[in-house]
């Protein structure tokens, strides 16, 4: 499992011309699961998004959590995140999924006790 994290002052997933999830101020995450990923490790991700302390406290420093800091998180899986740079590398559209995953990043998310969180599916016709 691998994710991407951005602090963000906004963001949406679009699939086509359709917005599948939109937030404001919070994080995206950008989220590749394999095959082989347990839902533990999809809890122990989210707990340490939802832990990263990447949001100004007031004295400006980066002291607050996304939750602490009032934002949100929208996940979005990503398969490129799981394509290796080695040789006779998997292109990552011929991996495995985990058919189940977009339902263990929501799930990871809320045990995880961040804010409301939005898993798009990503655009079929995207290679």
């Amino acid at each position: 499992m691998r994710a991407v994290v951005q602090r963000v002052s906004r963001a949406e997933v679009a699939v086509g011309n359709e917005i599948t999830g939109k937030i404001g101020v919070g994080v995206l995450v950008l989220l590749g699961v394999a095959a082989d990923d347990a839902e533990s490790d999809a809890i122990y991700l989210a707990e340490k998004i939802a832990t990263l302390r990447i949001f100004e406290d007031d004295d400006g420093k980066m002291n607050r959590s996304v939750s602490e800091a009032g934002g949100a998180v929208l996940a979005s899986r990503n398969l490129r995140y799981m394509g290796t740079c080695a040789a006779a590398a998997v292109l990552p559209s011929m991996l495995p999924l985990r058919p189940n995953s977009l339902a263990l990043c929501m799930n990871s998310l809320s045990i995880a006790s961040a804010p409301p969180a939005s898993c798009a599916k990503p655009a079929a016709s995207r290679k």
